[in-house]
């Protein structure tokens, strides 16, 4: 028999509940991102439309009176000198100081394993409490922005979410039994959940440099441990890998990619720490410019 579509695609009643319910969830937000980009689009056309009239008739005054030109001249080039500053204190935060910063808590975590292992001189108990933080623990509602001092962070929840939410899945085909309404609270349940999940995850304190991660892997985790004398345990939703027999085609596409890849990630460096440079020299220049300008026209002033 023929099938539509989207009963290939969704065979069950609770998926396709579910894909009803995320296509309703999508669409709200379609509408919702549209009504915020018009409202936007009217707050920033409105001043601007009030300062285009302003503008051209400083133009005007400009033209009658040059001497003018010469008194803003400073402050026009004070706030360019602002805004260049302004973004390369974003630029240096996002892409050197973010990620340096985040890479040594992720070193603190790794050393903070090493001294619990040192002090109780137990490392099987220390994994076993690593694994079951991974299965159930992650970031407290309400705590995002001290998340990177959580023992295990946004990764747990992340690691999990895809397990726990194909188990809710399947419990919930279960019910589906007892009716559509059945179904239908379960996956709003479902779906509940998984927003709350998710929303513990935003507004942390690695956004604000980067996005880099400040907690590592647990798996890297569970391996040092392992490492120091603990039994190699599993995070819950992590999967165990089949050994698969040696063959030359890995090998040879590995060596390929390589060969391809290599020179041009040095090339890219090359170009990333040139241009890094050039922006850094011209920050540099533009403040050293700045405070020139400022004491230029504060030093007649102080005599």
């Amino acid at each position: 028999m023929r099938q539509a579509p989207l009963q290939l695609m969704v065979p069950g009643p609770v998926d396709r509940v579910t894909f009803y319910a995320e296509q309703r969830t999508r669409r709200r937000q379609t509408w919702r991102y549209t009504a915020l980009c018009a409202v936007a689009a009217a707050m920033v056309g409105m001043p601007m439309a009030t300062f285009i009239s302003p503008v051209a008739y400083l133009g005007r005054l400009f033209k009658r009176v040059p001497m003018l030109q010469v008194v803003f001249f400073p402050f026009l080039i004070s706030y360019v000198l602002l805004l260049l500053l302004r973004m390369q204190v974003w630029l240096v935060r996002f892409t050197v100081v973010g990620p340096l910063v985040m890479r040594v808590w992720r070193t603190r975590r790794y050393l903070a394993d090493a001294t619990a292992v040192e002090l109780t001189r137990h490392p099987d108990g220390l994994a076993r409490g690593l694994t079951h933080l991974a299965a159930e623990g992650g970031v407290v509602p309400g705590g995002q922005w001290f998340s990177h001092l959580f023992v295990v962070g946004p990764e747990a929840a992340e690691m999990r979410q895809a397990a726990a939410l194909q188990e809710r899945l399947q419990v919930a085909r279960q019910r589906a039994a007892g009716g559509t309404a059945d179904a239908v609270a379960t996956v709003g349940q479902i779906l509940a959940a998984r927003a709350a999940e998710q929303n513990t995850r935003g507004r942390a304190f690695t956004e604000e440099l980067g996005g880099a991660r400040s907690h590592p892997p647990i798996a890297t985790r569970l391996e040092r441990l392992a490492a120091q004398g603990a039994t190699r345990y599993r995070a819950g939703s992590q999967s165990v890998r089949t050994p698969t027999p040696a063959s030359l085609r890995p090998m040879v596409s590995k060596t390929l990619g390589m060969l391809i890849i290599a020179p041009l990630m040095a090339i890219a460096g090359v170009l990333s720490a040139f241009a890094f440079s050039a922006i850094f020299m011209f920050g540099v220049v533009s403040a050293v410019f700045f405070t020139a300008a400022m004491m230029a026209l504060l030093v007649p002033l102080m005599r």
